[in-house]
C-alpha cells in the first residue's frame, strides 16, 4: 500500500501519520519530542482531511500545534475528528466543511475559528476552549453545540445557527455576548453558571426543549455592566429560571421579553423549587415592567405566557395577580382612545379587569354603609343622641333603595328621617344631601354591572390590537 507521507514532511509529522494510520490516535507527551517541535504544518491538515488512506472512524490527536493559517473551506470527510489540548495560533477557515463530528475539548485557538455554513453531522463539542473569536452563522450541527467552561473573547457569531440537539454555554462558559438570533435549537439550550460581559441575542430563537438560565444547585448567571438579554419573538418548550439569574447587584439586566412565549417550567426547577413559579408576583410584575424598556409598543405576550405557566404549574394566585399586572399595564401602555383608557382603569379599580370580581361586592358593602351614614347626617348631622334601632333601620333601608335602584322596595321611609326624632335635633336635608344620594345610585349601578359582567366572563376578553 503507498505511504501517505510526502518528502516535506517532517519527521514529526510522518510519526503522526503513522500513528493514526495504526491506531487513529496520537497523544504527544515530553518524552516523545519538545513541545516547541510537536507541529503539525499546513499540508498535515490538509491530508487529514482529504485522505483516503486512514480506515478507522474517529481520528484522534493530542497536544500539538499547528501553527499556521488553514483554509480548508468546502471540504469534506466521513471521520470524527478530535483534536484535544491542541493550539492553533492562526486563522482556521472551516467555511461549509462537511465532517461527522469535530470535537476541540481543551484547545486554544488565537485567531478566528471560521465555520460559517458548516455541516457536522454529529455536532461540535469544545468544552474548557478557548476561542478568540467563533464564527458558527448559518452552521448546520446534527447533535450538540458543547461549550461548557469555555471562553470566547469576542462575541459569538451564530446567527441562524441549526443545533438538532442541544446548546451548552454553562457552567464557567465566559463570552463576550452572542448573536444567536433565528437559531434553531432541537432541544435544550442551556446557559445556567456562565458569565455574559455583552448582549446575548435570542430574537426569534425557536428551541424545542428547554430555556434554561438557572437551577438549582448552579450559580446564577453572572451579568457584567452594559450586558443586556433578547429574548424577542423566542418561542421555547419550557424555561427554566429564577429571578436572581437576571440581576446584575441590585438592578435588573435589560432584558427584551416582546413577543416571548413558552409552554411551561421544567419539570426538573418545579421539583427543585428553582424557577418563576416560586417567585413573588410583585418581583415578576417588576421584571415584567423593567423589560418593557426595550421596546416601544406594549406587548402582553409575556404577561400572558408567564400567567398561564403558572397556572399549569398550580400558581392560581401568582397567576391571576399576573394578569390583573397586566391589566394595568394595557390601561397605561396600550394604544387605545381615552375613553377606552378609563374604561380599562374602571375595570380594574371595580374588579380588578374580571379576575376579582369580590372586589366589586366589597366596595359595593362600602357604598352602601356609606351611604347608610350620610341618610343619618344629612337629617342629624353629627348629633347621636337621637340614634336608636327604628332610626338606623330607616337610614339601612334608604341606603338599601339607593344601593339597588331596579329594585323597588315597599314602604321605603321618606329621606328625610326627622319623623323619628324631635324638632330640635333636625336639619333641612338639602339639594347636595339628594345630589349624593343620586351618585350612590349611580355608583351601585356600575358596580353592580361590572359585577355581573366579570362573573359572566365578559369583562376577561381583552383585544390586544
Amino acid at each position: 500500500m503507498k505511504e501517505p507521507f510526502t518528502e516535506d514532511w517532517t519527521p514529526f509529522e510522518k510519526q503522526v501519520a503513522g500513528a493514526l494510520k495504526e491506531a487513529g490516535a496520537y497523544t504527544h507527551t515530553p518524552d516523545i519530542a519538545p513541545p516547541d517541535e510537536a507541529r503539525l504544518g499546513r499540508a498535515f491538515l490538509h491530508w487529514l482531511v482529504t485522505t483516503t488512506d486512514l480506515s478507522r472512524p474517529v481520528l484522534h490527536i493530542e497536544g500539538v500545534t499547528f501553527p499556521d493559517p488553514c483554509d480548508l473551506r468546502a471540504y469534506a470527510s466521513d471521520h470524527h475528528f478530535e483534536f484535544v489540548d491542541c493550539r492553533f495560533p492562526e486563522d482556521l477557515d472551516l467555511r461549509h466543511l462537511r465532517v461527522r463530528q469535530l470535537i476541540f475539548d481543551r484547545c486554544r485557538f488565537e485567531k478566528t475559528v471560521h465555520l460559517n455554513g458548516a455541516k457536522i453531522e454529529q455536532g461540535i463539542i469544545a468544552n474548557n476552549a478557548h476561542f478568540h473569536e467563533l464564527v458558527l452563522q448559518a452552521a448546520d450541527l446534527g447533535g450538540n453545540l458543547e461549550l461548557t467552561n469555555t471562553v470566547i473573547d469576542l462575541p459569538l457569531r451564530a446567527y441562524q445557527l441549526r443545533v438538532g440537539k442541544s446548546l451548552f454555554l454553562r457552567d464557567g462558559a465566559r463570552f463576550a455576548g452572542a448573536n444567536l438570533a433565528n437559531a434553531q435549537i432541537g432541544t435544550h439550550c442551556q446557559f445556567r453558571g456562565a458569565s455574559v460581559s455583552g448582549e446575548l441575542d435570542l430574537t426569534g430563537a425557536v428551541i424545542g426543549g428547554e430555556l434554561q438560565f438557572g437551577q438549582a444547585g448552579a450559580p446564577p448567571i453572572s451579568w457584567s455592566e452594559g450586558a443586556s438579554l433578547s429574548l424577542r419573538n423566542v418561542r421555547a418548550q419550557t424555561f427554566g429560571a429564577r429571578l436572581s439569574d437576571f440581576r446584575s447587584g441590585e438592578r435588573y439586566v435589560p432584558v427584551d421579553l416582546a413577543g416571548f412565549t413558552f409552554e411551561g417550567f421544567a419539570t426538573a426547577n418545579l421539583a427543585d423549587n428553582y424557577s418563576l413559579a416560586h417567585e413573588s408576583p410583585k418581583e415578576l410584575l417588576r421584571w415584567l415592567k423593567a423589560s418593557e424598556q426595550a421596546s416601544s409598543v406594549f406587548d402582553p405576550k409575556p404577561y400572558f405566557g408567564l400567567a398561564q405557566a403558572l397556572e399549569r404549574a398550580g400558581q392560581r394566585e401568582s397567576a391571576r395577580r399576573v394578569r390583573i399586572g397586566l391589566g394595568w399595564r394595557h390601561a397605561a401602555k396600550a394604544n387605545i382612545s381615552p375613553l377606552a383608557r378609563i374604561g380599562q382603569f374602571m375595570s380594574g379599580a371595580f374588579i380588578g379587569f374580571g379576575h376579582a370580581p369580590w372586589k366589586a361586592l366589597s366596595l359595593f358593602m362600602l357604598v352602601f354603609l356609606a351611604g347608610m351614614a350620610h341618610a343619618y347626617m344629612a337629617s342629624f348631622g353629627t348629633d347621636f343622641t337621637v340614634l336608636k334601632s327604628s332610626v338606623v333601620v330607616d337610614a339601612a333601608r334608604i341606603s338599601l333603595e339607593n344601593s339597588i335602584p331596579l329594585v323597588e322596595f315597599s314602604n321605603v321611609p321618606d329621606r328625610d328621617l326627622c319623623q323619628q326624632a324631635g324638632a330640635a335635633a333636625c336639619r333641612t336635608v338639602s339639594n347636595w344631601n339628594y345630589l349624593l344620594f343620586d351618585i350612590q345610585k349611580i355608583l351601585s349601578l356600575l358596580l353592580a354591572s361590572y359585577f355581573v359582567a366579570a362573573v359572566t366572563g365578559y369583562a376577561t376578553t381583552r383585544r390586544t390590537d
